[in-house]
């Protein structure tokens, strides 16, 4: 057997060497072989033992056949026991030396007994009896070379005392014919060993290979469990961030809200604007990473109804006109009277989202949308004349945070989450988006969608709410941070609220109690804090009135859900409640309108 050497490159195991690291891996694996291939090779002695003396029976003396032959069979059921204990062996202990050494053995003494029927039978006078023993011998050895070449000791232990006793009384013989053919049969077995050696470093290569790929199997797993780890790690840190981060966008977002209510100075109006500006733009960033979290999380679904095209074309003109004529650059839109089945608010997002990108790198020349046919299929087409994408980088730029052009992290170009939210957009509404792109001559986005003739399109218009709607309402909020129950407050006051703020569930039915009144609507934070939800302070909120009001049941008392959480899990907890959720930091129309539908329902 070969010695190990710690070399695990191709060329050594080309050579037949085994790598230190994997010798006894290697070793237990050739003798496990051995000891598989055992019982059929046992019963093949069995076989051809019965078949050898049943053949020579009346040719050769019959107490020497009786002798021989019974050796073969006590010989080969002796080792019987030693596959079993073989097979029940300690397998987590090294002991694959010893128990190679003890097959070694008994394969030599089988050896032995085969060879001495190459003596005992070997009778010159007798063609048909030396044809006979002759090709039974070479057949023994041969058929080791199959079981036994996996560990070549173990198949030198055999075919040489298997096979030399013939050959070397085919030498003895005084004839020519007879020394050839001694001749011949040692070059037989010669052959069989140099098989065997070549079979050998095929089958240690083929172990190496395969317990090393085991290895790098091993390695890839352990890498993406930490891969794994790390990402949900990510996630819990951003989740936690961003609720964090929010609270405080949250508040002042309430704060701007109702300083806009109450001022009447132009100047003070002027610096609001500014601040609702930059909120906005704070706001746009962690919508981006909410939006990325909502459809990984599968809360968001798709409502497809059928959908004019040309009214989508037109907002995104109406959106994006004054951007390019910012930039200088050219922006056309060509309208289209086919309609189409989708989430109208998901496709335009997409559209949104791959016009900004192209406004935002293309620095000359135009922008344009427009429309193909493609049997009944409508393909929706965003063109530039910006600087392209590399072949080899037109998947990247699906994957989240990758911006080919901000190396720097400029954040006016956003945070690469764009076509990230495009990529997942499309194939949750099964539309989908492919590019052609090429450096200097701009970029190609498609998107296909299915194509239905046109119709004549009434839009319906909802009647503005009035503020007055909210006149007198009382509204109980719970949020366990100071700054947003007093913005609450503030805002919801500047409408004409009648509110309540409560730190908890505790808090907020103490307060009820002690007020003697029930909330028109309830407002509440998703995290409150000591582990308490939101969800749980509505239901407790809503169990002191669960009664029975002159034998009708009275209504659930409608709420709210405010979240900055960007958790999967959460988010679905908090879909699956069924109440309607706004995400920090929130801006006062949004809150302004769900109250309205809440309160006229």
């Amino acid at each position: 057997m070969e010695q190990a050497q710690g070399n695990t490159s191709g060329s050594a195991r080309r050579s037949g060497v085994i790598p230190a690291a994997l010798a006894d891996k290697v070793r237990d694996e050739q003798v496990r072989v051995l000891y598989r291939n055992l019982l059929p090779v046992l019963g093949g002695n069995y076989l051809v033992s019965v078949l050898m003396a049943i053949a020579m029976r009346g040719l050769v003396d019959d107490i020497q056949l009786l002798i021989w032959t019974t050796s073969v069979y006590v010989l080969s059921t002796a080792r019987i026991p030693l596959f079993l204990a073989y097979r029940r062996r300690d397998r987590h202990r090294q002991a694959h030396r010893r128990w190679g050494y003890y097959f070694v053995l008994s394969s030599f003494l089988s050896g032995v007994v085969w060879g001495a029927a190459g003596i005992a039978f070997f009778l010159p006078d007798n063609p048909f009896m030396l044809t006979l023993l002759t090709l039974v011998i070479m057949g023994m050895v041969a058929g080791s070379t199959s079981s036994l070449a996996s560990y070549l000791p173990a198949h030198m232990a055999f075919i040489l005392p298997c096979g030399l006793p013939l050959s070397v009384n085919y030498l003895l013989v005084d004839q020519p014919t007879f020394y050839i053919l001694g001749i011949l049969l040692v070059f037989y077995m010669a052959m069989n060993v140099v098989f065997s050696r070549t079979f050998q470093r095929t089958f240690i290569d083929s172990i190496v290979f395969r317990l090393e790929n085991a290895e790098l199997v091993a390695d890839l797993t352990h890498e993406k469990e930490k891969a794994i780890e790390a990402s949900a790690t990510k996630s819990r840190f951003l989740a936690s961030a961003s609720h964090d981060l929010r609270q405080p966008l949250h508040a002042l977002g309430l704060f701007v809200g109702a300083m806009e209510a109450h001022s009447t100075s132009a100047e003070l109006h002027g610096l609001i604007d500014k601040t609702k500006a930059s909120v906005h733009a704070l706001e746009g960033l962690m919508d981006s990473l909410l939006d990325i979290s909502k459809l990984d999380a599968g809360v968001v679904q798709p409502r497809m109804v059928d959908t004019p095209v040309g009214t989508l074309i037109e907002n995104i003109r109406s959106e994006f006109t004054t951007l390019s004529e910012e930039k200088g650059i050219r922006f056309r839109a060509r309208s289209s009277k086919f309609w189409t089945h989708t989430d109208p608010a998901m496709l335009e997002r997409i559209l949104r989202n791959l016009v900004s990108n192209a406004i935002r790198y293309t620095d000359a020349g135009c922008v344009l949308v427009g429309c193909r046919i493609r049997k009944d299929r409508l393909v929706i087409e965003v063109r530039d004349t910006g600087n392209g994408i590399p072949k080899e980088k037109q998947q990247d730029i699906f994957r989240e945070f990758h911006q080919l052009e901000n190396p720097e992290r400029d954040r006016t170009k956003g945070l690469g989450l764009g076509l990230a939210i495009v990529d997942r957009l499309s194939q949750l509404l099964l539309h989908p988006v492919s590019v052609w792109s090429e450096p200097g001559h701009g970029s190609i986005f498609r998107i296909e969608v299915p194509r239905l003739p046109p119709r004549e399109y009434v839009p319906t218009q909802e009647p503005a709410p009035s503020l007055n709607l909210l006149e007198g309402i009382h509204v109980l909020v719970v949020d366990d941070e100071v700054a947003i129950r007093e913005g609450m407050q503030t805002l919801l006051g500047s409408w004409g609220c009648q509110v309540t703020l409560a730190e908890s569930s505790k808090d907020a039915c103490k307060q009820l109690r002690r007020m003697n009144w029930s909330p028109d609507v309830i407002i509440a934070d998703f995290r409150l804090r000591e582990g308490e939800t939101g969800l749980a302070a509505i239901e407790a909120v809503r169990g002191m009135y669960d009664t029975i009001d002159g034998g009708v049941a009275l209504e659930p008392i409608p709420a709210i859900v405010l979240t900055g959480e960007t958790a999967a899990e959460q988010l679905k907890e908090v879909k699956a409640s069924g109440f309607p959720l706004l995400h920090k930091p929130l801006r006062p129309a949004r809150l302004r309108a769900t109250l309205h539908r809440l309160v006229t329902v």
